[in-house]
């Protein structure tokens, strides 16, 4: 497994250095360390102790011939994000449990707080669900903040701690001004595991060929300390998504976004399914299609195939950029949900064919996921079922930066037979007093007695 590398700016990698009274071993830098090196450590005078931490970097340099060690650049920018968000008092933020699994496991799938009886939980019924009432969260009252891994944005991690999924729940005490992890012993136990992967090479001794191979426990999705501000010449150019025909079909979407005066390359697409089957691919020329709109003007491109159930993962590359793909189909005899799909609302006009479709009126996806303050965004789901299942959902908004800022109560969406054992909802949010900045919108499925499904979809709201 390759080692996912994060380029992210010098500039933005200014961790803050760990106090004089603290040794380096116990510092947000040394999460990674194993239980040998931390023995060694004791035993180190201070010239020692300074080889040993340069071992250390370089033991985890997945690019040993060249200047960089990515694995450094990454723990050092979630050291310098953890301490802009997670900062309990004067307690720097890499320096609470909360700063701490950040910084060993990455960005969760989706954090669930659960609040004392006497808090209400944030609401806005601008999400597609009933009215609700508001509430904030009152000083004194202890807050259970359950973070949450999955396959599906983690799966380099999971695969790493041979687990399915992860739950950590941490224990928020705003009167006590701490943070703690209900079960810190797992945590202990797979930090210890992690920091054993992630040596790629026992030779301390720099070499000039580059490490084989080694264990991607940094995501790829890990959150960079400091995006870039949103404009309106930046816009997302690639994306895929899975969605079903009318016909009952699975097909996974793959687009690209162009310059209205240029020529689209070549797509290719490579997915390779868990069960070791034969590879699923596309290679060539894409189609213009009108079934995307994007912010700007632009063509979309797209691509499709149609692939078999299981579980698949693989690459999306087109005009030399490259896109991580994962999804899974299921069966055509179990129930199936769609990507998150967003757009800008429905259309009057007719498409063939088109990729989504409720009440007879065509709903383009927003290609570029990017939205004025003016417009609205709708969010869009397909369920696939031989029966029709009673279903809820529960919608949270987040906002980089800013946490959890609307959470609708559960409620059940209004389905629309849109083809043969297919349904659909969609619901409206208005962007209307909303700043400008990168969001996140998650959505909790639960049909049935089966487990809760999550989706999730990232979108841009520009400056006015």
């Amino acid at each position: 497994m390759r080692f996912l590398a994060i380029l992210l700016a010098p500039s933005l990698l200014l961790a803050q250095p760990f106090p004089e009274s603290e040794s380096w071993i116990d510092s947000p830098e040394a999460y990674f360390a194993t239980a040998e090196e931390r023995g060694q450590w004791a035993g180190l005078g201070r010239d020692d102790r300074e080889d040993l931490k340069r071992t250390y970097w370089l033991r985890r340099d997945p690019t040993p011939e060249t200047e960089r060690n990515e694995f450094r650049e990454v723990v050092l920018g979630r050291i310098r994000t953890a301490d802009e968000r997670w900062a309990v008092a004067a307690t720097a933020g890499s320096r609470t449990s909360r700063g701490m699994l950040f910084i060993l496991f990455g960005s969760p799938a989706r954090v669930k707080q659960e609040h004392s009886p006497r808090l209400e939980r944030p609401c806005v019924p601008s999400l597609g669900g009933p009215p609700c009432s508001t509430g904030g969260l009152h000083e004194g009252n202890e807050v259970s903040e359950v973070w949450i891994w999955d396959r599906e944005r983690t799966p380099h991690l999971l695969e790493a701690l041979g687990r399915p999924d992860l739950e950590v729940t941490v224990i928020v005490e705003p009167s006590r001004r701490t943070d703690r992890i209900q079960n810190p012993g797992l945590v202990h136990r797979y930090r210890d595991l992690l920091a054993a992967k992630s040596i790629v090479r026992a030779d301390p001794v720099p070499i000039r060929t580059r490490a084989r191979e080694s264990i991607a426990v940094l995501e790829e999705a890990a959150v960079s300390p400091n995006p870039a501000p949103p404009g309106d010449t930046d816009p997302t150019t690639l994306g895929n998504a899975l969605v079903w025909s009318r016909d009952g079909t699975p097909r996974a979407i793959f687009w690209r976004l162009e310059d209205e005066r240029s020529t689209p390359g070549e797509f290719s697409v490579l997915l390779e399914a868990d069960e070791h089957e034969e590879p699923a691919s596309w290679r060539g020329s894409p189609s213009r299609t009108e079934q995307f709109l994007s912010s700007i003007p632009a063509s979309v491109w797209t691509a499709m195939i149609e692939p078999r159930p299981g579980r698949w993962s693989g690459t999306f590359s087109a005009g030399g950029e490259s896109q991580r793909v994962s999804l899974e189909v299921p069966s055509p005899d179990s129930l199936g949900v769609s990507s998150l799909l967003l757009s800008g609302g429905p259309q009057s006009v007719a498409a063939s064919d088109p990729i989504l479709e409720l009440g007879g009126q065509h709903v383009p996806i927003r290609a570029d996921a990017t939205f004025s303050p003016e417009e609205s965004v709708w969010y869009f789901l397909q369920i696939h079922s031989p029966e029709a299942p009673r279903v809820s959902i529960e919608p949270r908004l987040m906002r980089k930066g800013s946490g959890v800022i609307a959470a609708g109560s559960p409620f059940e969406p209004e389905l629309s037979d849109v083809g043969s054992d297919l349904r659909a909802f969609g619901y409206e949010i208005s962007l209307d007093g909303m700043e400008p900045g990168e969001y996140t919108l998650y959505l909790t499925l639960r049909a049935n007695e089966l487990d809760p499904v999550v989706r999730r979809a990232d979108f841009r709201v520009l400056s006015r």
